[in-house]
This record gives structure tokens, C-alpha cells and sequence, in this order.
């Protein structure tokens, strides 16, 4: 589903790159997906992210999460443990929810977009920006679990 999307392109490329497809091929899980403009966002910060991958793997294991969690689901000022082992806290304004992350400023808090968009293993939500943890403290991944790439079945909407 996220190579499936042109608003995903990014995404699709960084997952691919590093192997992380296998990771969403299986289980139940949520993503919290960047569109395209939400690296673009980022400028420079995406090239020096990108240039390590321990680094990139550690931001985009941060908008992973095991299990289906709807929007309908996600509850203001309350955390959600990503793949990464860090958390991320839903925060709202409104009608409007953002999923955050440590080092999001205030003025780049990732708005949920589009919510509840089905995919093969879980659901995703789109954010119009990245994720981030604590740049300075990413040594510390949670590997993912080597797991197999397997044909998924379409899912209706």
C-alpha cells in the first residue's frame, strides 16, 4: 500500500532502501506515514539523516506501531510505544490530531491528513510531517524482527 501511493514516493524509497518492506509485510501494525512534503519539510536534515542508516532506520521505525490503531482510537495527551522503543504522544487542537514526537517543534507538529487508510497488514495514517525522536539519543534501536516478505491480500476500504 505505501509503494502504492504517489503522495508516498519518499517513504516508499526509504523503506525499500532499507530493507523495512519485510517489516510491514507481516503482523498487525500502523504506520504513521510521511507524504512526500513532509521530507521535503526538512531540507537538509533529510540528506544528513538519510547519510547514516542506523539513524534513518531509528526515524522511521518511529512511526511504527504494533497493532491496529484507528484514529477513532488514538486519545489526546496519551502516548503510543513505536518499534523504535521510544514513544510518541497524540496531542489535538480541535477536530485536528497530531502525532508527535520529541523533537518536533511546535510549528512541524505532524497533523494526521488522511486517517484509516487500510492496507494489507494494518492501517495507515498520513502526516503532513515526519516524526521525529531525539536526533541526539538514536543510538539506541529496537531491531525489527527479521520476518519474511509474503503476498498480502487486497483489502476492501
Amino acid at each position: 500500500m505505501v509503494c502504492d501511493s504517489s503522495l508516498l514516493s519518499t517513504l516508499c524509497t526509504l523503506i525499500t532502501q532499507l530493507g523495512l518492506d519485510n517489516v510491514l509485510a507481516e503482523g498487525s501494525w500502523t504506520l504513521f506515514a510521511p507524504i512526500n512534503e513532509a521530507f521535503t519539510a526538512l531540507g537538509g536534515l533529510l540528506d544528513s539523516i538519510a547519510s547514516e542508516t542506523e539513524l534513518l532506520t531509528n526515524v522511521l521505525l518511529y512511526h511504527l506501531t504494533e497493532g491496529v490503531v484507528s484514529s477513532s482510537d488514538l486519545q489526546c495527551n496519551v502516548s503510543i510505544a513505536m518499534t523504535n522503543g521510544v514513544n510518541t504522544t497524540t496531542m489535538c487542537d480541535g477536530d485536528t490530531i497530531f502525532q508527535t514526537g520529541e523533537a518536533n517543534a511546535e510549528k512541524l507538529q505532524p497533523q494526521i491528513v488522511f486517517p484509516d487508510i487500510q492496507a494489507c497488514s494494518g492501517l495507515l495514517h498520513l502526516t503532513n510531517q515526519v516524526i521525529l525522536p531525539n536526533l541526539e539519543n538514536s543510538s539506541s534501536l529496537s531491531d525489527p524482527e527479521e520476518q519474511t516478505q509474503d503476498e498480502c491480500e487486497t483489502v476492501g476500504t
